[in-house]
């Protein structure tokens, strides 16, 4: 484990695993990055948001309502052709709702972190940080792709803030309120997410990123999701919040994050002494109620939280994060 992490696990705040991501994802049950209007699990290809269902609530025009699955845009880290990329190891900290990840990409030392942002409720963010403590310059590649298209949305593309941008709108399939002449109404979504380059027929692309000797570089990759149950014109707010948020100064999403999650964790937890397990248990606990509601979105919290479709669904099986095994 990265010694600098060490406190924070001790301190049951900080969850941590060997390995990344991709490397995980088979066999570890992944944790929720969540904000009360956005939920993911980490590394998958869904997101879901708060109130957006797709199929009719009394179950009698197809399916029952359900959550509606948005396919996520990821963007990876790899060295090139026959490079693979090493892992220092992953972790999930509670006190700052941020997830992270340490490798070596090549001869490049690589942090990722990703958050639902607090008090941009619209925003994922993922931010990678390069650094190149060698005496020459190291390329890494950056690919973006898109998830398979979700069965519950109708998605089609839209124009986006950038050349670089992926962007899609639509609706969902079904209202809730299907009984209603006309289907009911629908749900519109709009979503924005911005690329390393300019995306090809699917969305994908992929674009080698040199790193100069001795120093660091910093990308943002943003997903903006917004919809009609708090907009009137989605695609046109979601376009107006991803713009403002690429042009924030460099690290002022995170701090911003970071200030008010905070203090969240500081107006309410249990303090536990003696015992690292059960601390970790309430910890972690607090944190996937507190991530899956927020005080001004009107929605309840499911059984499964934000990040699932609760008995709709079955999430992947596996262990949770630990302080190191």
């Amino acid at each position: 484990m990265p010694t600098d992490w060490l406190p924070g696990c001790e301190a049951a705040s900080l969850f941590y695993s060997p390995g990344t991501v991709s490397q995980a994802r088979d066999t570890i049950l992944m944790p929720e990055i969540a904000n009360g209007y956005l939920g993911t699990i980490q590394g998958s290809d869904t997101i879901y948001a708060g109130g957006l269902f797709d199929g009719d609530a009394t179950g009698k025009f197809g399916p029952a309502s359900h959550r509606a699955r948005i396919p996520a845009y990821r963007v990876t880290l790899s060295a090139g052709a026959g490079r693979g990329v090493d892992a220092a190891g992953s972790a999930l900290d509670i006190e700052r709702a941020v997830f992270l990840q340490r490798s070596r990409v090549g001869g490049v030392a690589a942090e990722e972190r990703w958050f639902a942002h607090a008090t941009r409720p619209s925003l994922l963010v993922h931010e990678v940080e390069l650094t190149n403590g060698g005496t020459a310059s190291a390329n890494v590649t950056l690919s973006a792709s898109a998830s398979a298209p979700s069965s519950e949305l109708n998605l089609t593309a839209a124009a986006g803030t950038a050349p670089t941008d992926y962007a899609v709108a639509g609706q969902n399939i079904v209202g809730e309120d299907a009984t209603m002449a006309g289907g009911g109404n629908h749900t519109q979504v709009a979503f924005i997410a911005n690329a390393p380059c300019e995306p090809g027929p699917g969305g994908s692309c992929s674009q080698t990123v040199a790193v100069p000797a001795g120093q660091t570089v910093t990308y943002y990759f943003l997903t903006t999701v917004v919809t009609s149950l708090n907009s009137t014109a989605p695609l046109r707010d979601a376009s107006d919040i991803h713009r403002a948020a690429l042009a924030a100064p460099t690290g002022a999403l995170l701090r911003e994050h970071e200030v008010a999650w905070r203090a969240r964790w500081a107006r309410g937890s249990v303090a536990v002494v003696g015992d690292l397990r059960l601390a970790q248990a309430i910890n972690a606990s607090l944190y996937s109620l507190r991530s899956s509601i927020r005080d001004d979105w009107p929605y309840g919290l499911s059984p499964g939280g934000l990040t699932s479709d609760g008995y709709n669904g079955v999430r992947d099986r596996g262990r949770t994060l630990l302080c190191g095994w």
